[in-house]
């Protein structure tokens, strides 16, 4: 009875060190005991001293340890996200081969933004995107400011950018020789012309205005003046009142406050006879009446033949506006 008592506790023994073993973990810590608890939080150990250990998350367990408790029915579940495949093992699994697939190859030397852009026909399309982009704000800066539109175009080319950008902060004074104030002091009274003639001047007689010789009279001496036939002398025109933009800006104040007597049907006495030319980057408009003025742009009638019509003229497109008398113009 003794002997068959002694058996069973030894095969106990030998199936408890059986059961008992030692796990490794990521850090190389050592884990030994029996595996009680498998959960999502992790393994839970039995130890030699019949405690029982915290749980060890999955994810701290070396690969060749999930590997070993995989083979647990019990613990196969959670093991398997954690455990890292090889090339092999996955085609083994999956049976599935995987083949090599062909690869753009990697660029080599110079890989900074310049020499990518200039390596392929997408980066050579975006710097021609660019180009044209910087052409175009060249047209529309002159544009804005006035200019003519070709010879900011092409210091654009030469100068992408930079050009621009001087244009914009230079005021436009210093570029075409405009003088503050040069429109306020045009469109004041016209001066009186001088009545004083020369100091020296030759006098002619009536016999050298009839093609003879002319007479030369001493200083002092005393002469009769001829005057000149009415149909010889040329009545005093007033000057052009000129308004460039820098000078003065177009909008529909300006033009309601400065030259509100051509916005009349029936221009007054004063307006009768001028004649306004509006210089635009699309051409010239020579007008005597402004039928509408709108917040961005104008309307003038223009003769067109034996008729007329109304020509739209935004007020960006306006570098310079002239007011003339009819036989000047």
């Amino acid at each position: 009875m003794t002997q068959r008592l002694f058996i069973i506790f030894l095969g106990f023994l030998i199936a408890s060190n059986a059961l008992a073993a030692t796990y490794q973990t990521e850090a190389g810590q050592a884990l030994a005991g029996e595996p009680v608890g498998f959960s999502a939080k992790g393994l839970v150990m039995k130890l030699p001293d019949g405690s029982y250990s915290s749980a060890t998350p999955w994810a701290q367990l070396s690969q060749p340890t999930l590997k070993e408790l995989r083979a647990n029915p019990k613990a196969a579940r959670f093991v398997e996200p954690f455990i890292k495949l090889t090339r092999e093992e996955s085609e083994q699994l999956s049976g599935l081969k995987l083949e090599d697939v062909p690869r753009l190859d990697r660029p080599t030397g110079n890989t900074g933004i310049i020499g990518m852009l200039f390596s392929s026909g997408v980066g050579w399309f975006l710097v021609l995107l660019i180009y044209f982009g910087n052409l175009f704000s060249a047209y529309e800066v002159a544009l804005y400011r006035a200019y003519s539109p070709q010879v900011v175009c092409a210091l654009a080319a030469v100068l992408p950018w930079i050009s621009q950008a001087v244009l914009l902060a230079t005021p436009r004074e210093l570029l075409v020789g405009a003088m503050g104030g040069k429109a306020e002091a045009a469109s004041a009274a016209v001066e009186e012309p001088d009545d004083e003639p020369p100091a020296e001047v030759a006098a002619q007689s009536p016999a050298s205005a009839a093609g003879g010789q002319p007479t030369v009279f001493a200083p002092g001496e005393v002469f009769e003046e001829v005057p000149l036939p009415p149909e010889t002398l040329t009545p005093l025109l007033p000057e052009t009142v000129t308004f460039s933009r820098g000078v003065v800006t177009f909008n529909r104040r300006f033009f309601e406050s400065k030259l509100t007597r051509f916005t009349k049907i029936v221009p007054p006495e004063d307006a009768k006879d001028f004649v306004l030319i509006f210089k635009t980057s699309r051409g010239n408009h020579l007008t005597t009446y402004i039928s509408k003025l709108d917040l961005a742009d104008l309307h003038v009638r223009v003769a067109k033949g034996n008729a007329s019509e109304e020509v739209k003229v935004p007020y960006l497109e306006i570098y310079e506006v002239q007011m003339k008398h009819k036989d000047i113009a």
